[in-house]
């Protein structure tokens, strides 16, 4: 059992092995993390496009409900 630990140890295949599992996670970490930010991103211009319809329908309720307001 030693022998083969001491094998594995020595191995530079295990070692590439072990350095192409780091960079996928990491890459797969960084895809998580764009995603979240996507998200948050995406639910921010939401938030925005909601407050522009809010305040659309706020002057189009005082000017009567259409037309042009500044008349």
């Amino acid at each position: 059992m030693k022998e083969y630990f001491l094998k594995f140890i020595r191995d530079d295949e295990g070692a590439e092995l072990i350095q192409f599992a780091i960079v996928v996670g990491i890459a797969a970490l960084l895809a998580v993390a764009v995603g979240l930010v996507f998200s948050a991103a995406e639910s921010q211009l939401m938030n925005a496009a909601d407050e522009v319809n809010n305040i659309d329908q706020h002057f189009n309720s005082q000017a009567g409900g259409g037309g042009d307001p500044g008349n």
